[in-house]
């Protein structure tokens, strides 16, 4: 996760959502915690999910500013997904 600098956010607070084949959305919860997940350091964030085909929403948040992306995961593999955030200059 990102700003519109390209900067790294660390702590953001990142909700992943399954997406069904009806358009309904199922929120994910992380193995530690049901409230959703936070960036590292370097702005990033790490899910595992089971091998199966799915879609996926990621939706990341910080000081009221939201960015979201939808990903098709088809099988093991690495996906790499950029958020930014336009967060206000302070």
């Amino acid at each position: 996760v990102f700003d519109a600098q390209g900067r790294s956010l660390p702590g953001v607070k990142v909700d992943v959502e399954r997406i069904g084949g009806d358009g309904s959305a199922r929120r994910v919860d992380s193995d530690y915690t049901s409230d959703g997940f936070e960036t590292n350091a370097r702005g990033e964030v790490m899910f595992r999910f089971p091998e199966e085909n799915a879609k996926y929403r990621l939706t990341a948040t910080a000081n009221g500013v939201s960015a979201s992306k939808e990903i098709l995961v088809d099988g093991a593999a690495i996906y790499r997904l950029a958020l930014t955030l336009k967060l206000e200059n302070k």
